[in-house]
């Protein structure tokens, strides 16, 4: 069978319909989730990417010894996005779950099922060198996740000693 340029047009239009059905259904599944149990608008698997993401950018040890994680910026994180208006919600979690996709073609993997120091590569990676869009994205969730981290009673003493007008809770 020879190829023409007719087949190079049919398989281009099959992909690019292909493209618009997997994009409708991701844009389903993730559209409008409720939140889960002892959150207030992040579901569970959002509240997951927000403390891994806090996690990777401020892993355990260092000063203060305290993770992201352990810092509870998940929970920071749920509160702000709980006070958004409805459409900037919905698209604020929708922005959550592309994040988490984001390492799918390249590490087979979402964001959230990688190892720590994977993650943290990822966040620096994404946050320095990945395309402007990518970098305001995730800059984004990170400017939250920075504001629950330093208010956080036992981080906002090591802030605390550069303010002397004061600072944190």
């Amino acid at each position: 069978m020879q190829l023409t340029r007719r087949h190079v047009l049919a398989a281009t239009g099959a992909m690019a319909a292909a493209a618009v059905v997997g994009t409708g259904t991701m844009a389903i599944r993730w559209w409008d989730r409720a939140p889960g149990e002892g959150l207030l608008a992040l579901a569970p698997d959002e509240a997951e990417l927000v403390a891994s993401a806090a996690e990777a950018w401020m892993p355990p040890g260092g000063t203060p010894a305290i993770s992201g994680r352990d810092a509870g910026c998940a929970a920071f994180v749920d509160e702000v996005v709980s006070r958004m208006p409805g459409t900037q919600r919905v698209l604020f979690k929708v922005l959550l779950q592309a994040i988490d996709e984001l390492p799918v073609v390249t590490e087979f993997s979402t964001f959230t099922a990688l190892p720590l120091a994977r993650r943290t590569e990822l966040i620096d990676h994404w946050m320095n060198r990945g395309p402007w869009a990518q970098r305001q994205t995730v800059g984004a969730l990170m400017a939250l996740i920075a504001f629950g981290y330093t208010l956080h009673p036992d981080v906002a003493p090591v802030f605390r000693r550069g303010y002397r007008c004061g600072y944190g809770p």
